[in-house]
């Protein structure tokens, strides 16, 4: 059988309201729109460029609409009322299709260059498994004899959709989701999907709609023959790299810097840990939804590690740690919780809660401070780290305190916590 490797897999991702969306070539869209029938006012806001991130807001007399999108990431925000207008049916929209045919989209295009490792029968083409993470909200109130429109999350053909009709009371759903976009490597790309969300109230005085949405990718993996293989990829949404780890090796040695014309180049790196068994280690720089608080390093997800104790290491970049915080040296490494979508530091998902917690300020130490809950900032090599047994998307910066949150407890602890300082 012959056999052949392939050194640069090229292919194309879009990310929209409708498959086949055909744009030759990378770029971004964002759309907020506002309008109501009976009067005619109606409003758009469309952007669409090639470079960084884009957004785009609309306010007016029925509603208003906010819609961010960046390589690897969408959000929208949408609410809509009726006020006196009662007779004809008022929106505000993220992305909708008004059932002319006519479709404003957001999504990002992004082109994907993936080497893998290994190679691959002619006859058994490589799949890329990317995963989203989409989480959300859509709600209503006062709506009589009408039905609101609700939204729809897409990837690969397949689409969720959520359409309210709730009377007079009010409905709030939560989303909390993982999908999955197959594509074959060697044969025809096939486009996933994206988000729309269109907030709308019809023939009802004094209703009111909203919805919520935000859709990232965390995570990709190269399959041959159903398994995962060691890659490397990059693209303007941020690179990725995939190693199997036996069982009873060692984490440490795995590194991975962003090359994202759009990123700050921050490196990932794991410096410590052992495979309890059979793994596949992966990490992968992606975009984050503008309502995310800034950090000052790209947001690396790192998956394969699941519960096994490990020392992550992530570089930042220092002047943006200066024009964000003042300084580099209270940046610590944040965990996003994938719950409250909060950064908090990342001891903090720990088995322990981050309870035993220790900070230190230099280079990570192996002699001394493998030890779950350890945690520091080397201003030095402008990197942080931290040792932890868990996954999800990390990235350098300050947390928000917030009441209530472990940020709230890690304050208090640390007060009377012994705090060790190591010389340079």
């Amino acid at each position: 059988m012959a056999r052949y490797r392939n050194a640069f897999l090229v292919f194309t991702l879009a990310l929209g309201t409708q498959m086949g969306i055909g744009r030759a070539d990378d770029g971004l869209d964002a759309m907020a729109e506002s309008g109501g029938q009976s009067d005619g006012f109606h409003m758009v806001d469309n952007k669409s460029v090639t470079l960084g991130s884009i957004s785009a807001t609309w306010s007016g007399p029925h509603g208003s609409a906010t819609s961010f999108a960046t390589y690897g990431a969408l959000s929208l925000s949408v609410n809509s009322f009726s006020g006196d207008d009662s007779h004809g049916g008022n929106y505000a929209a993220g992305s909708v299709d008004f059932g002319d045919g006519t479709v404003q989209q957001n999504y990002w295009l992004d082109t994907m260059i993936v080497d893998p490792s290994i190679d691959h029968p002619k006859d058994s083409p490589g799949t890329l498994q990317i995963t989203y993470f989409f989480k959300g909200s859509f709600s209503v109130s006062n709506i009589t004899f009408s039905t609101a429109s609700g939204w729809s999350f897409i990837t690969n053909g397949t689409l969720v959709r959520h359409v309210e009709n709730t009377g007079q009371h009010q409905h709030q759903q939560l989303l909390h989701d993982r999908r999955y976009g197959v594509f074959q490597l060697w044969g025809s790309v096939h486009h996933p999907g994206g988000i729309a969300a269109s907030a709308q109230t019809n023939n009802s005085q004094d209703a009111t709609a909203s919805a919520h949405l935000s859709l990232r990718e965390t995570n990709i993996t190269v399959l041959s023959g159903g398994v995962a293989v060691d890659f490397t990829a990059s693209s303007k949404t941020g690179s990725a790299a995939s190693k199997n780890i036996s069982s009873g090796g060692s984490y440490a040695g795995f590194t991975l810097q962003n090359t994202s014309p759009f990123g700050h180049g921050s490196t990932v790196s794991i410096l410590g840990g052992t495979a309890s068994a059979n793994k596949t280690l992966n990490a992968t720089f992606t975009g984050a939804p503008g309502e995310l608080a800034p950090v000052a390093s790209d947001v690396a997800n790192i998956s394969g590690t699941l519960t096994d104790k490990y020392v992550l290491q992530l570089s930042y970049d220092p002047a943006t740690a200066n024009s964000l915080y003042g300084g580099e040296n209270n940046l610590e490494l944040l965990w996003l919780d994938p719950d409250t979508q909060n950064w908090v530091n990342a001891v903090a998902g720990d088995s322990d809660g981050g309870m035993a917690s220790q900070y230190f300020t230099g280079a990570y130490n192996p002699a001394t401070e493998f030890v779950l809950g350890d945690y520091g900032v080397d201003t030095t090599n402008h990197v942080v780290w931290a040792v932890i047994d868990h996954n999800s998307g990390f990235a350098a910066g300050q947390e928000v305190p917030e009441p209530g949150t472990w940020a709230a407890l890690l304050s208090g602890v640390g007060m009377l916590a012994l705090f060790r300082r190591r010389g340079r």
